[in-house]
């Protein structure tokens, strides 16, 4: 397998310079570990930022290493939840990064992949993960911004990735666990698939759990006795949510509420 000399790539000697643009988030969170990563969809070339190389020459180089944007769906996402545990244990045991975070943009031309971590001892970097999520999110358009003048000059010397770590893994992490809750939102009949419309249209419109359900299979043009039988629910009741639904956005037909939603960008 070819190795990723990182340490001879031109973002080795700007780990400094990452470090003084993470120096807050490091000082007001105890955050130990910061990475933005811009993985190009027409090949297998990356550009990478980070504020530990040591870590960052480990992982690149792992067998297990698998381009993460090629499996990972667009969100936030723990290390727990997608990266093997023999990982985990090693950027703990090895390198002190324990408590992680990944958020994953999918744009036009690229995927970017923003990393957060702190040490084991860490706790209350879960309260951050947890309750103020938007302040990492924001941290990352203040990345971009701060780091552009780095960004430019790796445009020109991207870093080009194995054809291995393309390969999709089974990622049964994420499998078995997106399983568990569909499989439990099944088992109360609630289905776990919204479109991102229709929750804006629920939001906006105060739409309860179940009738946000009976609309999103609604949508899919099942009739009420057919999501009725979906949600083990009579379709008398289905037409009763309905009712509310046209009640809170003001319209006297169905038709009239998927063109509203429709209106939602």
């Amino acid at each position: 397998m070819s190795t990723i000399q990182i340490e001879k790539h031109p973002s080795w000697n700007m780990a400094r310079e990452v470090h003084e643009i993470t120096k807050p988030l490091f000082q007001y969170f105890n955050i130990n570990y910061f990475d933005f990563a811009r993985f190009y969809k027409k090949n297998n070339e990356v550009l990478v930022l980070y504020s530990d190389p040591a870590w960052v020459a480990y992982f690149l180089n792992d067998p297990s290493y698998i381009n993460p944007a090629s499996y990972l769906k667009k969100g936030n996402h723990l290390w727990e939840s997608y990266i093997p545990p023999e990982i985990i244990k090693i950027a703990n045991t090895q390198f002190n990064h324990k408590h992680g975070i990944t958020f994953h943009y999918d744009h036009e031309k690229y995927h970017e992949i923003f990393n957060f971590s702190a040490a084991a001892e860490n706790y209350k970097i879960l309260q951050l993960y947890s309750n103020k999520i938007e302040v990492l999110q924001k941290f990352c358009a203040y990345f971009i911004e701060k780091a552009a003048p780095l960004i430019e000059k790796l445009e020109k010397q991207k870093i080009i990735l194995p054809a291995k770590t393309l390969i999709t893994p089974s990622s049964s992490l994420i499998v078995s666990f997106e399983k568990k809750c569909e499989d439990f939102l099944n088992s109360l009949g609630i289905s776990s698939l919204y479109s991102n419309q229709i929750l804006t249209f629920a939001k906006e419109k105060k739409i309860t759990a179940r009738e946000l359900d009976c609309l999103h299979h609604l949508s899919k043009g099942l009739t009420a006795k057919e999501i009725g039988k979906t949600l083990k629910i009579s379709h008398r009741t289905v037409e009763t949510h309905l009712q509310h639904i046209k009640e809170k956005a003001g319209c006297r037909k169905i038709i009239g509420i998927f063109s509203e939603i429709k209106k939602i960008i």
